[in-house]
């Protein structure tokens, strides 16, 4: 398998380090992606939970058409004394078999996931595993740390090939052969990529598959949570001098299998070391996890395990993953791949089919925030972009504010009062687009704050390329203060003229209205107005983990995004909180203050503080993508949410520096 030059580094010995105190809770998880759209993830320790949960998930059709095609390795351990488990699996039955009984001692997922376990009789083991970038390949290396005489490793594979939403089953055919002399290939009848994995240890021919694996996180959340997977065989390493390595490759990695498996494994676990290192914490890290291939250019996932690629997350994410970490070049390819996207009425994608088809054109704020960001990046990167690419990104951007003034965009139409209009009945076209039974549960049809304050920044963005938006921005603003700020009322209304009835407002208390207080460039009210406002926003909706969606003294207001899908959907924009929401506020919030070092300094303490507290739970080095309105403040959703933790280091690197 080829691999890219690596830059030249430092000796590996960061590799040695892991953490042997405040190991994590049993519910926490770990994250490792290659870079194509494939992932790996599975709780700490415990059995498997969630459907996601995989050793190698790829990505046929880079970065969707995923696959879970390796879904676990069950590991024991063999000594003298005995053969002990180090695994764990849940029946639906409610029985546990195996069940690890292996202490776990330590745990570390910087650079990667690796544990040390010890067993009855005193013997220690350590375990490694990662992917290897702009790769289908995984990678595991077991070894003994502490302990005398002979050793054995039995690993027994469980491969599915399922696609990555689906539960597997054992009426799905896999067919299995052998792969030179330690190894096997697995085939699928699904169109799934092949899947070849291979070991330093003999592998012995056992097919079996075991049935009805109970998955407790799918049944809380109202789905199906009973699977079967397939034992392809069995490997046994002897680990008593030497590591085993078990390496998985994908699709058309499998054409280049190694011969020498742990030679490959020690070389890919250097070249990943030295990779890492680059970055030099582990937010970036972190956040390199979500940059991904899309054809001859870059995307953004919007978070693991079940999200693809959304127009609206990318734009939102890349100002905090990439901007705000100095990755000018891979924002660069982001920002000019979505720009070859952008039609010829101005329109632009929000989110991709899992397995192929035409994308989906459902995102009112997407081609308002790629123009708002665009223009960030044309700023930032003014020393060193190209004039072609800067004349391309202009030109895009340029293409989507002139559709909408000239009546072209299909989901942006400019009205008399130089503020856009969008939704229809039953759409959801702004952020907050939950759907419940075909049915929109915040719709905001009309004309939503942010959408507005979106709008009339682009026109600040781009007025001097177009001379026409100064009047039509001058007019925006002015209409704006008119209709969204109520004499009686501490907060912005929220939607005016809804569902296109005109002087129909709708003056929830949302924090949607952060966007125009402050969270852009261009502040559309009075600063001791929005100053006022934001003490309001504050005290009703700030929690530890970002903005609530509503007030809490709202009768529709739901404390828990608990439940089935249809509670969770009803509560998704109805009071859960979401975190990246704190990073307009507190910009807004400093903006407010005159952006004072003193402002900057308590600003970090108290909003700062709290919100990077929330880092690594339940995700590993990551922020969930949202969290329960009402204390505790229990996270939900992805455990690894790509604006959750861009918006962090926006703050961190950018607004509060």
């Amino acid at each position: 398998m080829k691999r890219k030059t690596q830059r030249k580094g430092r000796k590996p010995k960061a590799v040695k380090r892991r953490v042997t105190a405040a190991l994590p809770l049993p519910d926490t998880e770990w994250l490792e992606t290659n870079g194509l759209g494939g992932y790996a993830t599975m709780p700490v320790h415990g059995a498997r939970t969630r459907r996601y949960h995989s050793l190698l998930t790829v990505a046929a059709t880079e970065p969707v058409g995923r696959h879970s095609l390796l879904k676990d390795i069950l590991l024991w351990v063999q000594t003298p004394a005995g053969t002990w488990p180090i695994s764990n699996a849940r029946f639906a039955d409610g029985t546990e078999s195996p069940v690890s009984e292996g202490a776990l001692l330590s745990f570390s997922h910087d650079p990667w996931p690796r544990r040390q376990l010890r067993l009855p009789d005193g013997t220690e083991v350590e375990l490694e595993n990662f992917l290897v970038h702009e790769h289908n390949a995984f990678v595991l290396l077991a070894r003994r740390v502490k302990g005398e005489g002979p050793i054995w490793l039995h690993a027994r594979p469980l491969v599915a090939g399922s696609q990555h939403h689906k539960l597997s089953r054992a009426h799905e055919h896999i067919e299995v052969a052998p792969r030179n002399t330690n190894g096997f290939q697995a085939d699928f009848s699904n169109g799934a990529p092949p899947l070849c994995l291979l070991s330093n240890a003999p592998w012995s021919d056992e097919p079996r598959w075991w049935f009805d694996f109970h998955l407790a996180e799918e049944a809380a959340r109202g789905f199906d949570s009973v699977e079967d997977l397939m034992q392809a065989g069995v490997f046994t390493a002897d680990i008593s001098k030497t590591e085993a390595a078990i390496v998985g490759l994908a699709g058309e990695d499998c054409r280049e299998a190694p011969t020498d498996v742990l030679r490959f494994a020690k070389l890919c676990r250097k070249a990943e070391s030295r990779r890492r290192r680059a970055f030099k914490k582990p937010m970036e890290r972190a956040a390199d996890a979500f940059v991904v291939q899309r054809g001859n250019g870059k995307s953004i996932i919007a978070g693991y395990p079940w999200f693809v690629d959304y127009g609206r997350d990318t734009f939102i994410a890349l100002r905090g993953l990439l901007h705000a970490t100095g990755r000018i070049a891979d924002a660069q390819s982001v920002l000019l791949n979505w720009a070859s996207l952008v039609g010829t009425d101005g329109s632009l994608p929000n989110s991709f089919h899992e397995q192929g088809g035409a994308p989906l054109l459902n995102s009112a704020d997407a081609p308002l925030w790629f123009a708002l960001t665009t223009a960030e990046h044309l700023h930032l990167a003014r020393k060193t972009l190209r004039p072609v690419d800067a004349k391309f990104l202009r030109a895009a951007a340029l293409a989507v504010l002139r559709c909408i003034v000239r009546g072209e965009h299909p989901l942006l139409k400019l009205q008399d009062d130089g503020l856009v209009a969008h939704g229809g009945p039953n759409s959801q076209v702004t952020w907050m687009d939950a759907m419940d039974a075909g049915m929109a549960v915040t719709p905001r049809v009309g004309k939503a704050v942010e959408i507005q304050a979106l709008w009339l920044n682009a026109l600040a963005a781009f007025k001097k390329q177009d001379r026409s938006f100064e009047k039509l921005l001058v007019r925006g603003v002015r209409s704006f203060r008119k209709r969204f700020i109520v004499p009686s009322k501490t907060h912005l209304r929220d939607v005016v003229d809804a569902d296109h009835v005109a002087g129909q407002d709708d003056s929830t208390l949302r924090p949607n209205q952060v966007f125009a207080l402050g969270g852009l460039p261009l502040r559309l009210v009075p600063r001791a107005t929005a100053k006022t406002m934001l003490e309001h926003v504050e005290m009703a909706l700030l929690t530890p983990h970002g903005l609530r969606t509503l007030d809490p003294g709202d009768a529709r207001y739901c404390a828990q995004c608990v439940g089935d899908s249809h509670a969770r959907d009803a509560a998704y924009h109805q009071g859960t909180a979401w975190p990246w929401l704190a990073g307009p506020f507190v910009e807004a919030w400093v903006a407010a203050r005159g952006h004072s070092a003193k402002a900057k300094r308590e600003a970090r303490k108290k909003f700062l503080k709290p919100l990077m507290e929330h880092l690594g739970s339940p995700g590993l080095g990551h922020m969930s993508e949202i969290a329960d309105g009402d204390e505790p403040y229990a996270p939900r959703g992805t455990p690894f949410q790509a604006w959750s933790l861009s918006e962090a280091l926006r703050l961190d690197r950018r607004v509060l520096a």
